[in-house]
């Protein structure tokens, strides 16, 4: 066998990278793209944290409005069987007015909580959903805190509590991530469900 022959079936020489040039850049992709899961993974558990606490205040101000419902409709209750006297009427003003105070009361420290969840700069879903809910608990706040004043008021349309009800459901459905492991959706399904309108057992226009 020629010289020729033995130089052509040689392999050629390499003047590339030395091998552990390549390992090193390999072992850093590794550590880069476990770096990137890792940090995708802890902003979802971020994200679901966070939009738990929220929708748990928001139930908590849902139930202190069903609650101060309950008691207006706990207070008419003893007036609707018969006819009313003056003082009747008067007495009845009052309690509704007192009813209304202790629900304002009871709303707007629900809505503190709402508003004290902390969200990070980059949960702008979870931002806008806070702020469209605390709008609802605004509007309750409002409403009674004109009842505690007028009576009446529990009579009157209310379509600032309505409205914002039904504008604050679909950011708080946006807010939740995509596994939603807290079952987030069921929760705001059954709110909607049992709120119906005006939110908080149903106050409605």
């Amino acid at each position: 066998m020629s010289q020729e022959v033995l130089e052509a079936g040689a392999p050629p020489k390499r003047d590339g990278f030395p091998a552990w040039v390549a390992w090193a850049i390999g072992g850093v992709l590794v550590v880069l793209i476990t770096l990137g899961y890792a940090l995708a993974i802890g902003d979802l558990v971020a994200r679901t944290v966070t939009a738990d606490r929220l929708l748990t205040q928001v139930e908590a101000s849902e139930a202190a409005m069903k609650a101060a419902q309950d008691e207006f409709t706990a207070t008419i209750e003893p007036y609707s069987a018969g006819d009313m006297t003056d003082a009747d009427r008067e007495q009845l003003r009052a309690d509704l007015a007192d009813v209304a105070a202790r629900g304002r009361d009871a709303i707007a420290a629900a809505g503190v909580g709402v508003g004290a969840v902390s969200v990070l700069p980059w949960q702008g879903n979870i931002a806008e959903a806070r702020e469209a809910y605390l709008r609802h608990n605004a509007a309750w706040v409002a409403y009674l805190d004109a009842a505690s004043q007028d009576p009446d008021e529990w009579f009157r349309e209310q379509r600032d509590v309505n409205t914002t009800f039904y504008e604050a459901r679909d950011p708080l459905v946006q807010a939740l991530t995509l596994f939603d492991i807290t079952r987030g959706l069921d929760r705001i399904k059954v709110m909607y469900a049992e709120s119906g309108e005006g939110g908080g057992g149903g106050q409605s226009a």
